[in-house]
């Protein structure tokens, strides 16, 4: 038989630890609710990024022909040409990087000769500078070249035609004021006798957000 006392001891040891219980349970749920939330905010910041850009269609420049002194015709053009300002590092900053693409094709033709024939295509883009507003930017502009090429690539072939597609070609603008971007390609094409160089020059884009003064 227990006496009172003892049963009293159980009892309040019993409700000690039932207390004890509940805290414990309370904290561990205050916890993985805080936790929860965190990684929740956590993949809300990662989530959220700056929308791709859209290409924009660049206007195809005139074709450029020429007949060579043995009678071949050289023609090179240009198509399906798109521009695309990159995603900024810091979305309040105007872009500094844009996106190129292009195809550009070669032809040579000669009734005589057939696919006899044999030349190079070079393409690639030019980057046109002009001078910012101010005397800080003016000085600055004119240390800057006012074009600046970047030759993509330059291929030699043997036949009729020959292909050059641009794909997702990035460059990076470093003008001070205004910029502009257009595409060139470079037909060549060893006609014995001398060579014949016909040339192609896309519509000039704008490439940059003009300098503040």
């Amino acid at each position: 038989m227990f006496s009172p006392g003892i049963i009293r001891t159980a009892s309040a040891r019993a409700t000690r630890l039932a207390v004890a219980v509940a805290a414990a349970t309370a904290s561990a749920v205050a916890a993985a609710t805080m936790a929860t939330t965190a990684s929740a905010d956590s993949s809300a910041s990662q989530d959220v990024s700056p929308p791709p850009m859209v290409p924009m269609p660049v206007p195809q420049g005139a074709p450029a022909t020429a007949v060579g002194p043995d009678g071949v015709t050289s023609t090179i053009i240009g198509s399906n040409e798109t521009i695309a300002p990159g995603v900024p590092a810091t979305p309040e900053l105007p872009p500094r990087d844009f996106v190129m693409n292009g195809n550009f094709v070669g032809k040579l033709q000669s009734p005589s000769r057939g696919s006899s024939l044999s030349g190079s295509v070079e393409a690639g883009y030019q980057l046109h500078c002009l001078p910012g507003h101010g005397p800080l930017l003016g000085v600055l502009g004119a240390l800057k070249p006012s074009f600046e090429n970047f030759k993509v690539a330059e291929e030699s072939f043997t036949g009729n035609t020959h292909s050059v597609e641009i794909r997702n070609y990035h460059i990076q603008i470093d003008c001070v004021g205004t910029a502009f971007i257009r595409s060139y390609a470079i037909l060549t094409h060893n006609a014995g006798a001398g060579t014949a160089v016909v040339s192609y020059y896309g519509n000039e884009v704008p490439a940059a957000l003009p300098a503040q003064p």
